[in-house]
């Protein structure tokens, strides 16, 4: 099946400025200016933690920030709005996505597809390592505990991105979060998207799965321990 992917796009647009600044490092420090003319977290449910102030500046690398840690929908628009779009029709064109139209609407993708986006930067495929890992440490970053987060330890990291979006008519509601969990022997990567009326048990659902899924794996390694001694 396919959804949309609302916030889950913000990380193909980092990884796009991230393959900028390997050829021109200084993009990273250009200001950009946001005006405050359109609020875009405005319909969110899970609104950012910290917003932008209309009429002041940031630099792209704040703006990146942002946008993942605090899933900022004001300095994805700015950001979008600035990018070398060579850059980014290069990462949908690596990822299978393909770009969004007026004339196709919003793009839909399937979980296998996005999930692609985290197994190259977990194994540093497209963007250079230090690069990979610095978006990685963004997404470990992530101010959003709910879904995956939820379902495992405190001490498990989880580098992930959630997304929610509704239909015109405010009814259905998208929620997704997609990621890696850092289990200790061997991290794994979880991506679950989901549709339905009502946020808070879509991210409970979530939650659920992951819980479930980390259950499993703890009691499978136990049993090869116990087997093995």
């Amino acid at each position: 099946d396919t959804f949309s992917p609302a916030s889950l796009m913000k990380v193909p647009l980092m990884i796009a400025y991230f393959k900028w600044a390997e050829r021109e490092p200084a993009i990273l420090a250009r200001r950009l200016s946001f005006n405050g003319a359109v609020d875009r977290n405005a319909r969110q449910s899970i609104k950012p933690s910290h917003s932008l102030t209309p009429g002041k500046s940031y630099t792209v690398e704040d703006l990146i920030f942002r946008m993942i840690v605090y899933s900022d929908n004001n300095a994805a628009l700015v950001l979008h709005a600035n990018i070398n779009e060579t850059y980014l029709l290069s990462v949908y064109r690596t990822l299978g996505i393909d770009k969004p139209s007026m004339q196709r609407g919003p793009c839909t993708l399937s979980i296998k597809t996005y999930s692609s986006v985290f197994r190259i930067l977990f194994n540093a495929s497209y963007l250079g390592h230090d690069f990979s890992e610095r978006a990685l440490r963004y997404l470990l970053q992530s101010d959003f505990q709910g879904g995956i987060v939820a379902g495992v330890p405190a001490s498990v990291a989880v580098a992930h991105k959630f997304g929610e979006c509704r239909t015109n008519d405010q009814q259905l509601i998208q929620f997704h979060d997609c990621g890696i969990v850092y289990y200790p022997r061997q991290p794994y990567l979880l991506c679950i998207m989901s549709r339905g009326t009502d946020i808070t048990t879509l991210d409970q659902k979530i939650t659920d799965i992951s819980r479930i899924l980390y259950a499993e794996l703890t009691q499978a390694e136990e049993s090869m321990t116990a087997a093995a001694n």
